[in-house]
């Protein structure tokens, strides 16, 4: 049994720091009528469902004049000993205390009872619990407890705060202290942004698993997805442009203007353009489709808006100054002496000098805001002088990670504020662990930081009854930003980084380098910084730069090799902070250091909240519910269809069926889904639904979507044989019953993914090979796939004039139908554009060898290419190392592409020629990485041996 003490423990973590708790009361939730009148049969256990904290909060520590009632929902306790533990809360209500609060309290009348006199028989009657009956607009409570005298304490200072609020006449809308007790806390915004299902227990059909959490949990993000989707009827929105940088200085003082990094329309010479790349218009598609990677090189990074966005004045925010500049500087201070911490602000005030500077006339509209150091790293926050009073509750932090994990020669240095009272924005500029093998120990320092960074409030006066503030982490907040020296390298030989760094094909170069950048790696395997984004790179490396005779052509050291050390991700709530990043680039102008500086500008429409409506939304919401989990109603619902056909599903095509859900009760119902068995998924790998969980209302009903789509990877399984899709899906109602939804399909066979021995085994086109065994060798076997020699062919006879040719990409609809053509044996369809048609037909034969599960050129064999010099070499150890199905491949296949250079030897894209562009393009999917297999090979070898067969 939790203690009072334990219980104001418990309730004081939702309080913040001007808030003072008056008193608690804890009991249960009983039935009422519309007299008052309770139900005296129902169980009183503490620990039962139905448990109950009332607290009182109140604005001073001295002299309370404005007080609450947050009302609390208890979690069922399992008590494994006697210390006293603290209950697992969740906060129902807000109330504030009114004239229109009415607390009565009244004992609870016991049912008659036979006494039994005979000896030994005899139990003395039991004390009868006494009833609270607290009534206000829009909530009404009947709580039983036994313990008289909290009752009294409690019902004794709701009236002596209601009188006061009778006195003053104060509006409870005006309480800018009660505005932090939400009734939904501030998440981890990775909680948000993580499945919801994730967070329910173990279960399946018979073993519901933890169905009072699961409860809980679907409770809250049903309340949340909710919320968002009503985000208009209480908030407003607001545009605002953001800039951010990031600055190794080297410990340098500033030396340089600044302009280019810091507003470059104010700078008195104009970019070179030596590290940043040129729009992008004749790179091959065919290179970006790898789905584990991000599409490094498409013209915009995802998420981008085109659309022009204006401010509600008209005024074209895209060509105005940011409203908001946030710098972070790393190594400061490299001295011994300010490696133990230092706290001398002179560098700051040099740079800070520097940025103003920078600014010109600008800067005068400008303000600091706030800063934080620890020894080399430095956040500095500028913002308009018109959204200061807009900003409140400034908070900032910083942790050390260097030596011991502690020194703050490494760490991190953060900042966040809260916009319009309501949205929060947090900046972290860090400094990780350095050199080329140090990878492991970076993601630490990543892991170090995000557990030990929290924010504090900035406290002028401390309650007398002592400091319960509550730091809220690095990720309670609506969007985080991340900027910094984050040190990681490229996991490529020295000669291979420069060389693709200074190579002509250096778009392709750049794609190939970002393939071993161990931070995108790191991110694609769910290390570090997941559900961060970062825009595309399309700049060279920013470190390490050097001086004088020791550096390369284009100015790095020749001691260390080239990285993107310098980093600006970011992640934020899409219902309350939507974000477009249109800017993404290095300043080689500046090079005082051994880095260069990175910015990055954002456009940002943030939510101001509405206080009054957004409580009186939630508590809608949770009238809503009321408390059905603790109904001893059962919900029921009506499923249709509870057959679902798919019809035929084929390759890469999604279908897309609906299922209506319905609650026939009165009650609301929670739901989710749950597997046939403990050593199963919930759902098979190719079919989605949305949603896993949430709550529908009493006679109420929703849509669930549930889309079948094969990729490669399914594709590989179901070509060996399975035609006929059979799943049942199991719907369980929390505190209900299970639900079955019957799935069934057609799967439709495709060439694509299959290996280059199987696709000669085929008797036909796939579709038409009735009773075919895939895992049955035929005697008669085709000397090479007819669907890779059918595409080349056709390109051989019809695409021999189109020089860019794999460089840009076909329609979509003739792409898909091709495809079927090479199933079905069918003939391609007409198309009146030659050049676009022969577009498609390429792409379909490069999606055909990316689908490939083993690449033409074996991993195993790709060491072996390294030390190839000529054709005939190549060869003989392609002779002994493939079978002869695949040898026809690439011949046939380096054949044509040889030819096809050679009909277009005098054109050039971008001036480039031909055949460094076609190797750029085939060599990274002929002999495609698998690590799991043998240890990846450099691009740029990749490339020498394809192109011993091109010439």
């Amino acid at each position: 049994m939790a203690s009072t003490l334990a219980i104001e423990i418990a309730v004081r973590s939702y309080l913040n720091f001007e808030s003072n708790l008056r008193c608690v009361l804890d009991g249960r939730a009983v039935q009422h009528g519309p007299s008052g009148e309770v139900d005296a049969t129902m169980d009183l256990e503490e620990n039962a469902p139905g448990g109950r904290i009332l607290a009182i909060v109140a604005n001073n520590p001295v002299e309370s004049t404005e007080g609450s009632v947050l009302v609390f929902k208890r979690a069922h306790e399992q008590i494994s000993s006697s210390t006293p533990l603290e209950p697992d809360l969740s906060l129902l209500a807000v109330i504030p205390i009114t004239k229109d609060v009415s607390p009565t309290m009244s004992q609870l009348k016991s049912r008659p009872i036979t006494l039994d006199l005979r000896p030994g028989k005899y139990i003395p009657p039991q004390p009868q619990p006494m009833v609270l009956r607290l009534q206000a607009p829009g909530h009404e409570y009947a709580i039983s407890t036994y313990s008289t005298d909290e009752l009294r304490n409690f019902v004794g200072e709701c009236k002596r705060l209601q009188s006061i609020a009778n006195a003053s006449g104060s509006d409870p809308g005006e309480w800018t202290w009660l505005r932090t007790h939400s009734l939904f806390p501030r998440p981890d915004l990775r909680t948000l942004l993580d499945d919801a299902s994730f967070r329910l227990s173990s279960a399946c059909a018979g073993q519901p698993g933890d169905e009072e959490a699961d409860l809980m949990a679907i409770r809250e993000a049903w309340i949340r997805e909710e919320l968002d989707a009503s985000l208009g009827n209480y908030s407003k929105s607001r545009k605002l442009k953001l800039k951010i940088g990031t600055f190794n200085v080297n410990g340098k003082i500033p030396s340089q203007d600044l302009s280019q990094w810091i507003r470059p329309q104010n700078a008195k010479i104009s970019t070179n353009g030596t590290m940043t790349l040129p729009p992008i218009k004749n790179i091959s598609p065919f290179t970006l489709t790898n789905e584990d990677v991000q599409d490094y090189l498409a013209l915009k990074a995802k998420g981008d808006n085109d659309d022009k966005a204006t401010s509600e004045e008209g005024v074209d925010i895209n060509n105005s100054d940011p409203d908001i500049l946030v710098f972070g500087f790393q190594e400061l201070d490299v001295s011994a002496e300010a490696l133990l911490i230092s706290y001398t602000t002179d560098r700051e005030d040099m740079w800070l000098n520097s940025i103003f500077s920078a600014l010109g006339e600008a800067g005068e509209s400008y303000t600091k805001l706030t800063s934080k150091q620890l020894v080399g790293m430095l956040i500095i926050v500028l913002v308009k002088t018109d959204i200061v009073t807009n900003i409140s509750d400034v908070r900032t932090s910083a942790v050390g990670a260097g030596f011991m994990g502690l020194m703050g020669n490494k760490g991190a240095s953060a900042v966040r504020f809260t916009l319009y009272n309501s949205t929060v924005l947090t900046f972290i500029n860090t400094h990780l662990a350095a050199f080329d093998d140090y990878t492991d120990k970076r993601n630490s320092d990543y892991h170090n930081i995000v557990r030990r960074v929290n924010f504090l409030p900035n406290l002028t006066e401390v309650s007398e009854e002592g400091d319960f503030r509550i730091p809220e982490s690095l990720f309670q907040t609506d969007a985080v930003f991340w900027m910094g020296d984050l040190n990681y390298r490229i996991d490529l030989p020295d000669t291979d980084v420069r060389g693709l760094i200074g190579g002509v094909t250096r778009d392709y170069n750049l794609h190939d380098l970002l393939q071993h950048d161990q931070l995108l790696k790191a991110r694609r395997d769910k290390v570090v910084f997941e559900h961060f984004r970062e825009a595309e790179i399309r700049h060279f490396p920013t470190y390490r730069f050097g001086f004088g005779i020791a550096t390369d052509a284009r100015g790095y050291d020749l001691k260390r090799r080239p990285a993107w050390t310098d980093r600006i991700l970011y992640m934020a709530s899409p219902a309350h902070v939507r974000v477009s990043q249109t800017t993404y680039e290095p300043h080689p102008e500046i090079t005082m250091s051994d880095h260069r500086p990175v910015s990055a500008s954002f456009d940002l429409e943030v939510s101001e909240l509405d206080t009054q409506a957004y409580k009186e939304t939630a508590e809608a919401l949770l009238q809503k519910l009321g408390d059905f989990e603790d109904s001893d109603k059962v919900a029921k619902l009506k499923i249709t269809p509870s057959e679902v056909d798919f019809g035929k599903v084929g390759y890469k095509r999604k279908v897309i069926k609906e299922v209506q859900v319905q609650n026939v009760t009165e009650v609301p119902a929670a739901f989710r889904f749950v597997s046939r068995s403990e050593d199963e998924a919930i759902f098979p790998k190719f079919l989605a639904v949305s949603p896993k969980l949430g709550i529908i209302l009493p006679n109420s009903s929703i849509t669930l979507t549930l889309t079948i789509e094969i990729d490669d990877y399914l594709a590989q399984t179901f070509n060996l044989g399975m035609e006929h899709l059979q799943e049942t899906l199991i719907l369980h109602t929390e505190q209900g019953k299970d639900h079955f939804i019957i799935l069934s399909g057609q799967y439709q066979p495709t060439c694509f993914a299959n290996d280059i021995p199987t696709l000669c085994r085929l008797p036909g086109p796939i579709r038409t090979a009735e009773n075919w065994d895939p895992l049955s060798p035929k005697k008669q076997a085709a000397n090479a796939p007819r669907e890779i020699i059918r595409l080349l062919h056709w390109l051989m006879e019809n695409a021999g004039d189109v020089c860019d040719l794999f460089c840009v990409r076909g329609d979509a609809n003739l792409v898909e139908d091709i495809r079927e053509c090479l199933d079905t044996g069918d003939d391609f369809p007409k198309f009146e554009d030659a050049a676009i048609y022969a577009r498609s037909v390429a792409e379909v034969l490069v999606t055909l060898l990316q689908a490939l599960p083993t690449p033409v050129i074996p991993a195993s064999l790709h060491q072996r290419c390294i030390s190839q010099t000529d054709r005939d070499e190549g060869l003989e150890m392609l002779l002994s190392g493939v079978d002869g199905a695949t040898l026809n491949v690439w011949l046939t296949l380096t054949a044509f592409l040889a030819c096809h250079i050679q009909r277009n030897d005098d054109k050039e894209i971008e001036g480039v020629k031909m055949s460094e562009i076609l190797s750029c393009i085939f060599a990274p999917i002929l002999l495609r990485d698998k690590p799991e297999e043998a240890p990846p090979i450099s691009p740029l070898a990749k490339r020498n041996f394809l192109i011993l067969f091109l010439r």
